[in-house]
């Protein structure tokens, strides 16, 4: 949200509306071409201020009708506590999880075929699944993975802006042994690092126990010592990471995990100097209130986990097929100041190949619709 500064090019652009139309009056320019070269010009000015060319841009025209109803397609003035303020529409860029587009019904789409699908139904980018990466034992085989993919995302236009690192679940024998889940998360950072990624979204690992055992003090601690070899790690190669907030499923029978609250997920990536991932999710299945969680996190938010659920199970699906307040999710991220990708992390697994590129063109509809909700 930009209030005082909305506010301030709200004030000048309405000045240079009223000199203009002075000057217009004055010298008896004709209604004919104070529509086809002032109109225009004052719309560009409009684009130009707010630092939305790119939005210009693609839509590729003047807009065409008139002046107010042009700015409620762009901007809009609204009253919140009696003050008015110019809000800027977001433009993000439209990325996915590589697990968008990885498992079928009748087995598996490589990371190069993912990046073809991606680019085929408008996808800009895309976050990679670094488990694609280190569940490969071969050495030379992930070498070709990690440069058979980055000559083709760069070939197709597309940015690789993030991935998410490996992660295990709790039963996960990888989970367990903490020397093998410290040696795959950081052959996956260097993975990402390969891959020419800048931001890696890390499970925090945080504990889970019952709530009367549970010490925020004494959570807080075993997850630093946890991050801490990982985040060095992360820091020698040029990698930032982004702690993301958890989900606990059981939490409302009396079992608690840590960094499900922006507060906590917050204070861990303070820390480290580290950004936040946040996960919508995660948030729903733990009924965290979405919209003053992003504002409480503000700029710290450097990536997306945007999905749905029906509260009681991760189920990654795509938003409004869930229970996700997204009025009140997609006004907290406006207030949050983020401007990152809009990045799905959504499993279509049980999608049949054959109908991926409808689903994937719905996806990137939906993301542009959605961004200003």
């Amino acid at each position: 949200m930009f209030v005082a500064e909305g506010y301030l090019y709200y004030l000048i652009i309405q000045c240079i509306f009223c000199i203009v139309n002075f000057f217009l009056t004055k010298m008896f320019i004709s209604g004919i071409l104070h529509k086809v070269l002032v109109q225009p010009i004052i719309r560009l000015l409009y684009v130009y201020i707010i630092n939305d060319r790119e939005a210009y841009i693609k839509t590729n025209t003047i807009l065409p009708h008139s002046l107010k109803s042009d700015l409620n397609k762009r901007t809009f003035c609204d009253k919140i506590k009696g003050k008015i303020y110019l809000q800027k529409e977001f433009f993000m860029k439209i990325t996915a999880s590589s697990r968008f587009h990885t498992v079928h019904p009748a087995g598996r789409f490589t990371p190069v075929e993912m990046a073809e699908h991606f680019h085929k139904v408008g996808f800009e980018g895309f976050d990679f699944d670094m488990n694609e990466y280190t569940d490969v034992y071969d050495a030379s085989e992930r070498d070709s993975i990690i440069s058979s993919l980055a000559d083709r995302a760069a070939a197709l236009g597309l940015s690789v802006n993030m991935c998410h690192l490996p992660f295990y679940g709790k039963k996960d024998s990888r989970m367990l042994d903490l020397e093998l889940n410290y040696k795959l998360i950081k052959l996956g950072i260097e993975g990402a690092a390969r891959l020419g990624v800048k931001n890696g979204v890390i499970h925090p690992q945080p504990l889970i126990m019952p709530r009367e055992q549970f010490d925020d003090e004494d959570c807080f601690k075993k997850t630093i010592e946890y991050l801490t070899p990982l985040a060095e790690h992360a820091a020698k190669h040029g990698v930032r990471l982004s702690v993301e907030n958890m989900s606990n499923h059981a939490c409302v029978n009396g079992i608690y995990r840590y960094c499900c609250t922006a507060e906590e997920v917050a204070r861990v990536a303070d820390y480290f100097g580290a950004g936040v991932c946040w996960d919508f999710g995660h948030a729903n299945s733990v009924k965290i209130p979405q919209g003053d969680s992003l504002r409480y996190l503000g700029r710290r938010i450097t990536a997306l986990h945007i999905n749905d659920n029906n509260g009681n199970k991760d189920d990654h699906l795509l938003p409004f097929w869930g229970t996700v307040d997204w009025h009140d999710a997609m006004q907290g991220l406006r207030d949050s100041g983020y401007d990152g990708c809009f990045n799905y992390e959504c499993r279509m697994i049980k999608i049949p190949a054959e109908l991926r590129d409808e689903l994937g063109a719905y996806a990137v509809a939906l993301a542009k619709r959605l961004q200003n909700f």
